[in-house]
Formats: C-alpha cells, sequence, structure tokens
C-alpha cells in the first residue's frame, strides 16, 4: 500500500490556507501503476478491479472499504461490481480507502465507451484525513466536495 506519510501531505495540505481553497480532496494512489479501462461498461468495471483493488486481496482482506473515484460519475456501478465480486464497500464505516483518479481521458471529455487511464491506490483508513473528505462529500451529496478543484497525488 503506499507509505503511511501520505496523512502528512494531507494535513500539509490542509494546514495551508491557499492551499486548503485550491484542493478539497486527496487521493492517495500508487506511483507508476495505471490501468487503462473504460468504467462505464460492466466488463471494464470488472477488468479495472480485477487488475487493481481486487489484486490487492490479502492487504485488504475482508475489511470493510471505502471507494472514492475521479471523476465521481462511476462510482456507484464500480462499488456495486466491487461487491459483487466480494469486496464489503461500505462509505461511513471502513477501514480500508480504495482510491482512482482518471488521470486521462482517450477521446476527450465525456466520450465512454473509449475508456480513460487511472492511476489508484489502496490505503489503512485514516480518520482525521478521511473525515475532513467524508464532511465534504456529505456537503455535495458525494462528488468531490465544493467548489474548489480536485487534485490527486502520489507517494
Amino acid at each position: 500500500s503506499c507509505p503511511s506519510d501520505r496523512t502528512g501531505v494531507a494535513r500539509g495540505l490542509y494546514a495551508d490556507v491557499t492551499l486548503r481553497r485550491a484542493v478539497n480532496k486527496t487521493y492517495p494512489v500508487f506511483r507508476g501503476r495505471a490501468v487503462q479501462s473504460d468504467l462505464s461498461t460492466e466488463g471494464g468495471r470488472l477488468e479495472f478491479l480485477r487488475s487493481t483493488f481486487l489484486s490487492e486481496g490479502e492487504s485488504i482482506g475482508g475489511s470493510p472499504c471505502r471507494m472514492q473515484i475521479y471523476p465521481p460519475r462511476h462510482t456507484i456501478a464500480l462499488a456495486e461490481a466491487a461487491e459483487g465480486e466480494g469486496l464489503a464497500v461500505n462509505p461511513k464505516r471502513f477501514d480500508t480507502m480504495l482510491s482512482a483518479v482518471e488521470v486521462h481521458r482517450h477521446g476527450g471529455r465525456g466520450s465512454d465507451g473509449i475508456g480513460g487511464l487511472y492511476m489508484w491506490g489502496v490505503t489503512e483508513a485514516d480518520p482525521e484525513r478521511d473525515v475532513v473528505d467524508m464532511n465534504l462529500v456529505d456537503e455535495d451529496g458525494g462528488g468531490g466536495g465544493g467548489g474548489g478543484g480536485t487534485r490527486g497525488f502520489s507517494l
């Protein structure tokens, strides 16, 4: 999984007033691990899960997980597919955070059916950092926080 230093990085981002305005959510991902997938299709979601989160089975075990996906439009379908594959997905009570960030969209914005390139990560839940993110999700009904930008980082 990602180094535990991610909490320090997230705290540093939120402690700086200027950065806090620009960054409203963090997505810890593995450095150098990217997966090509089309999350708009059932087959694409299953392929993505099997080559990412399900491949980390030992580190996840049977613990409840929360998924944070950017952009969030495929989060519900991906969580349902993950549950169908045996992952315990629970957005409020979780021990493990599963993160995925689309870093490139083939065919341009809104081109479903072509897919994108995703970076992903599996980390132990951090109540301090993850509660901040949970509050942002609750405020806007899910989808990444208020009006500021969303940024991913890798450790």
